[in-house]
């Protein structure tokens, strides 16, 4: 069964068909990456479909093009960062015109 928050990856992956459209995205913790798709997934835990730990989920992973802002400073422009349910950005714009680029 997925969740609200896989309904909204579904909308991000819908709005994000566009592999050469540049994305702002800001996180909970104070990340802002500039980014652009690269794939998208379901995924899953290693629990059997019959357990009822058992959860799948959708999964988009997007190219870092430029780091506004990375608190943990562990990120790297080129590095891939997979968002799902558990790790949601809380603000997405879509289309960003970067102005460095």
């Amino acid at each position: 069964m997925f969740s609200e928050k896989d309904k909204m990856l579904e909308e991000l992956c819908t709005k994000s068909s566009n592999l050469n459209q540049l994305i702002l995205m800001r996180f909970s913790d104070g990340r802002i990456f500039i980014v652009k798709p690269d794939t998208w997934f379901t995924d899953e835990n290693d629990f059997d479909e019959n357990d009822e730990r058992y959860e799948e989920w959708e999964c988009g992973v997007f190219k870092i093009k430029r780091i506004i802002s990375d608190p943990s400073a562990k990120w790297n422009p080129g590095d891939l960062i997979e968002v799902t349910y558990r790790d949601y950005p809380e603000e997405i714009t879509f289309d960003y015109r970067d102005e460095v680029n």
